[in-house]
């Protein structure tokens, strides 16, 4: 039997947002839940985000939720991503998680809500803005998380730049704007790279990886306050 947690209900109370207090976000039984934001921004939108792990593979879980949604549920994929969303009364329902590699392999993903009046349009809000990329880079995510005395970004980015170019690339811009670099690696072989670099009160990790025509870029920046 699903039931409807108090958890994310509580996390919504204490979120910067105007919303009902009685909203809850359905969930199964066998989902095991752990908060990652309370107040997060992302693609200009702000939201409430926990996290999930659960024994359930894909199918289980897209079954569980049209049943909860009927009709009015909207799938996207990326990938290996697949994005599960609902509107209700203004507000946006989020189910997003990566199918596992191996069927045995436990699903781990994010639920998320937000008040759909609080969003900017695209005019206020630029995606990956201050953020150094080859000029044929597309943003995917841009999310932001302000908690336990620090800010976080992380960026999810791709374009058609090799891996070497790509690293190349980031690791000459944040040399040059006074990052120093703590570890470097560029593995041709398996076309992956990655980079850790840090300057005063912050903290920067790139992973690079090829995947089939695209490169894709995960950028996660640590500002401590």
């Amino acid at each position: 039997m699903p039931y409807y947690t108090s958890l994310l209900t509580l996390m919504l109370l204490a979120c910067p947002m105007s919303l009902h207090a009685d909203v809850s976000f359905p969930v199964p039984d066998n989902f095991e839940l752990h908060i990652i934001a309370d107040d997060m921004e992302f693609n200009g939108m702000t939201m409430a985000v926990s996290g999930f792990s659960t024994s359930r593979n894909p199918t289980e879980v897209e079954s569980f939720y049209r049943d909860a949604w009927g009709d009015e549920i909207r799938k996207a994929r990326m990938n290996d991503l697949v994005v599960l969303s609902h509107i209700n009364d203004d507000l946006l329902y989020t189910v997003q998680f990566n199918e596992p590699e191996k069927p045995q392999m436990q699903l781990q993903g994010f639920l998320a809500i937000s008040n759909l009046p609080g969003m900017r349009s695209e005019k206020d809000f630029a995606y990956g803005k201050g953020f150094p990329m080859l000029s044929d880079t597309k943003v995917v995510n841009d999310m932001k998380t302000h908690d336990m005395g620090k800010n976080n970004r992380m960026l999810w980015l791709t374009n058609k730049s090799s891996v070497t170019t790509n690293f190349n690339f980031y690791r000459r811009e944040f040399v040059n704007d006074g990052w120093s670099v703590i570890h470097s690696e560029n593995r041709l072989r398996d076309k992956e790279a990655g980079l850790a670099l840090s300057r005063s009160g912050e903290n920067l990790n790139i992973s690079i990886i090829g995947k089939n025509s695209l490169t894709q870029i995960l950028a996660i920046v640590t500002e401590y306050k």
